[in-house]
């Protein structure tokens, strides 16, 4: 069986911004894990383009960022929410530019709360943090569980991997035949043998 998703990644386009963390930090761990932060979310949450980088001023459809959360356009998120996806927020974020000055243009966290079991984790071969079972440092291979693959949201974080985000193959085409630019599709073999650090999804075509 093949596996028919793909890493949602970020690709480096040029004179396009680089962005910091978001402002609050339980919004930030709960997105990071992948847990639904509903009427909790706050009211004012920001993020601030990189200042030590002034020529880097473009800002996309999707925002690269340290912090490797999915940040989206209106028209991306819409485009998305045309295709009703199941467990998956859209939460506003204020964005602010290298002069500190509030972007007017919309911009919002994609966060898929939901995390699917869909690896085979003995096989993947995870060293883990300080908390086995629910924080992976390392992975030696991506490998999946066939028997628990048939039938995935199109829109997923796999569990264990929670701050990670799998799209199906379908609607990662779809978002480039629409035209939204910045993306980079990344297959899952590219973890294998990595340190799970976020980088792999902060990834950039050079």
């Amino acid at each position: 069986m093949s596996f028919d998703h793909v890493f949602w990644g970020f690709a480096r386009l040029p004179n396009h911004a680089h962005l910091g963390g978001i402002s609050d930090s339980d919004a930030d761990l709960n997105v990071t894990y992948g847990r639904e932060v509903g009427d909790a979310y706050p009211s004012e949450v920001s993020i601030h383009v990189d200042p030590t980088k002034p020529d880097k001023t473009i800002l996309g459809e999707v925002l690269r960022n340290v912090g490797c959360l999915i940040i989206v356009s209106r028209r991306l998120k819409e485009f998305l929410q045309e295709r009703d996806l199941p467990d998956v927020e859209y939460l506003p974020l204020k964005v602010y530019n290298h002069k500190n000055r509030l972007v007017q243009k919309d911009y919002f966290i994609i966060n898929p709360f939901r995390p699917q079991a869909c690896l085979n984790i003995p096989a993947c071969g995870f060293t883990w943090r300080a908390k086995p079972g629910r924080d992976p440092r390392y992975i030696k291979q991506f490998v999946v569980d066939n028997s628990q693959c048939t039938s995935l949201p199109l829109l997923f974080r796999p569990e264990p991997l929670f701050n990670y985000v799998l799209i199906h193959r379908d609607l990662a085409q779809a978002i480039d035949a629409a035209g939204f630019e910045g993306n980079f599709w990344i297959e899952p073999h590219f973890l294998d043998g990595v340190s799970l650090m976020g980088e792999v999804i902060n990834h950039y075509r050079s």
